[in-house]
């Protein structure tokens, strides 16, 4: 078992993902409406000869390429304005565009309604605590595991369970969104190592670009699979070679 003290994710600038949890506030949605009144104009039939066309366009093409930018920018302003209040800035900005999708406001809606009738781990300031202690860009090593243990997983594919009810909010939306955090740094980051453990992270983890990042299989390191081949897999030795191949400093695992 991997012993891990959160503090010191800053320093390390390690994630560990695992699966389903065995362990906010609901920002509101923002509404439009545009009314024009139009008024009755009379229809007329264009002759033989008249064609209908777009006016044309006074803006260069630079200027509708940054308009478009614009819109964008202010799209992600706002998706990001739903974001729980405790999330990273950092991961923020990165992960924008989740917060106003359907999936994460109903994920939200789901949990705070768990938490009202039921015991929840765990406690609302510490679901997205990975997302303070470690910048989006510091990302070095991501762990993809199975199953969580309390105390070590920074990030879990499920980040919420209800009490003594194992996968109790599996299949809501977490899944989606941890998914997402894995895309994220696998597509805008390079030399990262991604160790799989076993079939559940083997199969969340197949996304990975393997020419960007490097990839560390190896079975799930409970009682009942270690000794099938997580012992002796060498992969904290073999993540600190790699990432010193990639110009990165090594991780200081005694001090996890």
């Amino acid at each position: 078992m991997l012993a891990m003290n959160v503090p010191y994710l800053r320093r390390s600038a390690i994630m560990i993902l695992t699966a389903p949890l065995t362990a906010t506030h609901v920002s509101p949605t923002l509404h439009f409406a545009q009314y024009t009144k139009v008024g009755r104009v009379k229809k007329l039939k264009p002759s033989g000869n008249e064609t209908t066309a777009s006016p044309p366009s006074s803006l260069t093409p630079e200027q509708l390429a940054q308009i478009g930018k614009n819109k964008q920018a202010a799209l992600e302003k706002l998706c990001a304005s739903n974001a729980p209040d405790e999330f990273g800035e950092s991961w923020r900005k990165g992960l924008g565009s989740e917060f106003g999708k359907p999936y994460f406001r109903n994920l939200m809606s789901f949990v705070d309604g768990e938490r009202k009738r039921n015991t929840v781990y765990p406690p609302p300031q510490h679901v997205f605590t990975w997302t303070q202690m470690c910048d989006i860009q510091d990302v070095k090593v991501v762990v993809l595991g199975q199953d969580p243990y309390h105390g070590v997983l920074l990030l879990n594919a499920v980040l919420t369970v209800r009490a003594h009810q194992a996968n109790s909010h599996k299949d809501k939306g977490w899944e989606t969104f941890t998914d997402t955090v894995v895309q994220w740094l696998s597509t805008n980051l390079e030399g990262l190592v991604f160790m799989l453990w076993g079939a559940y992270a083997q199969k969340k983890g197949a996304a990975i670009d393997r020419k960007r990042h490097h990839v560390l299989h190896t079975v799930h390191p409970s009682p009942l699979s270690a000794h099938r081949g997580f012992f002796g897999c060498k992969h904290f030795s073999k993540t600190n070679e790699l990432l010193e191949k990639s110009g990165k400093e090594p991780i200081d695992w005694k001090a996890l």
